[in-house]
Formats: C-alpha cells, structure tokens, sequence
C-alpha cells in the first residue's frame, strides 16, 4: 500500500463525516482553523495530515478522533466474505506461464 492510498482513504472518510453533518468546506475550514484549500487537498488525499491538523479536523467535525481512526483502519481490514488470499494462480493465467515454473 502506498502513502499515497493511506491520504486518500483518509480524506474520504474526512469528507463523508463533513456530509454527514451538512457542513461545506469552508465550514469545516473555519471551525476547523485551517484554509479551505488545504482542507481540500486532504479531502482528495493531496495532502497528509500532521497530528495537530487531524486533532482540528476532528474538532470541527465534532468527533472523536477515535472513531474516525477505527473507521480507518476497518477500511485496511479483507473483507471476511472473500476469505484469505489464495496460494493458487488466478485462473487465467496462461497454461506457458505455469508449465516455465513462474
């Protein structure tokens, strides 16, 4: 997984609690005190977040930190219906590829 993903899952989830609580961005930005764009960008996951400025997003949203990490980290949780991955080649892999030992 790269950094970048891990911004991005982030800001969504950012986003879906400033939805949630019918706020725009330049709501968040105020009560959050931070500048709308910068809000923006870690919205759409072109920005990381320092501590501080999760802690003030959080604020602003008016919830716990907490809860939007456990949000998270159930987003990097396999989905238990697809069960573990497979040892197997997908099945369409071509029969050359298996038969040279790859």
């Amino acid at each position: 997984m790269e950094i970048k993903d891990d911004a991005a899952r982030l800001g969504k989830i950012i986003r879906k609690h400033r939805k949630e609580k019918d706020m725009t961005q330049a709501d968040l930005a105020c009560h959050s005190q931070m500048n709308e764009s910068y809000l923006s960008a870690v919205e759409c996951g072109y920005s990381y977040v320092s501590v501080s400025k999760y802690l003030s997003i959080c604020d602003g949203l008016g919830v716990c930190p907490l809860e939007l990490m456990k949000e998270y980290i159930a987003e990097l949780e396999p989905d238990p219906e697809e069960g573990p991955p497979s040892d197997e080649p997908p099945s369409d892999t071509p029969s050359w590829f298996l038969d040279a030992g790859f």
